[in-house]
């Protein structure tokens, strides 16, 4: 699964896929307890979705349809958990990044068919504020995905420079960078349990998805294990998502 040729691509491009990284029993599951965190958010009442809008969740018009959800590392009993912390994951984040690691974060990105919009350019370390910026993401496919229901895309080599972001309004991409790179855009056509990983300062986004069917991932984000966060950077980030969230409670009231 990794090798001296394909970590080679990763370091060089910031970028690389592997398929079947998880089994169709497991895919299977984390649809099902997908479906039931979600039911347990929207019993929520009213005030506390606005508290966590943005932090822990996102949507676009629909609040019964979630388009992002955040902070579930902090859910250690859960599938999610167990899942993510499964040995392969770990294993292969050490070797494309020359270090030991420890997990940053376990998100869900949602791509309702009727309901959704394209993720705009970014890198993740603008949202992770990391010192040396030195993290990769699993990006899990659950449904059979590719331009047409809103993949990802990449520029390749784009990890290899941090670019300038502004403040965005758009559900979940708090931050977007002001420039598409001058770079190769890539994007790969995924199954049930492939999985492209990405350096958190690798430039990406996603297609809108135009097809008829629904698009459902599992991330699993990883950091070095004696990486420091960027106080700095953390209260610019803070401070742009504030606006942000207070400028779509408005829309939604």
């Amino acid at each position: 699964m990794i090798n001296k040729t394909t970590i080679g691509e990763y370091r060089l491009n910031g970028v690389l896929k592997i398929s079947n990284i998880i089994d169709t029993k497991t895919i299977s599951t984390l649809k099902k307890e997908y479906k039931k965190y979600i039911n347990k958010l929207l019993k929520q009442n009213k005030d506390r979705k606005k508290k966590d809008l943005g932090k822990n969740f996102n949507f676009i018009k629909n609040p019964n349809i979630p388009t992002s959800i955040h902070r579930l590392e902090s859910h250690k009993s859960s599938y999610f958990f167990k899942v993510a912390t499964r040995k392969i994951f770990n294993e292969i984040g050490s070797k494309l990044m020359k270090s030991k690691n420890k997990i940053h974060s376990i998100q869900f990105f949602f791509k309702n068919k009727k309901e959704n919009l394209p993720t705009p350019l970014h890198q993740d370390n603008a949202y992770w504020c990391r010192k040396n910026g030195e993290g990769l993401s699993f990006w899990v496919a659950l449904n059979a995905t590719n331009k047409k229901n809103g993949c990802m895309y990449y520029y390749k080599k784009t990890h290899k420079k941090k670019y300038a972001h502004k403040a965005s309004d758009i559900p979940g991409s708090s931050l977007v960078i002001r420039e598409t790179p001058k770079k190769e855009k890539i994007f790969f056509k995924l199954n049930p349990g492939d999985c492209v990983i990405h350096s958190s300062k690798t430039v990406h986004g996603s297609f809108k998805n135009t097809s008829t069917n629904n698009r459902l991932a599992f991330i699993i984000c990883f950091i070095t294990k004696n990486s420091q966060q960027d106080k700095k950077l953390k209260k610019n980030y803070e401070l742009n998502l504030k606006k942000r969230n207070l400028s779509r409670s408005k829309l939604i009231n």
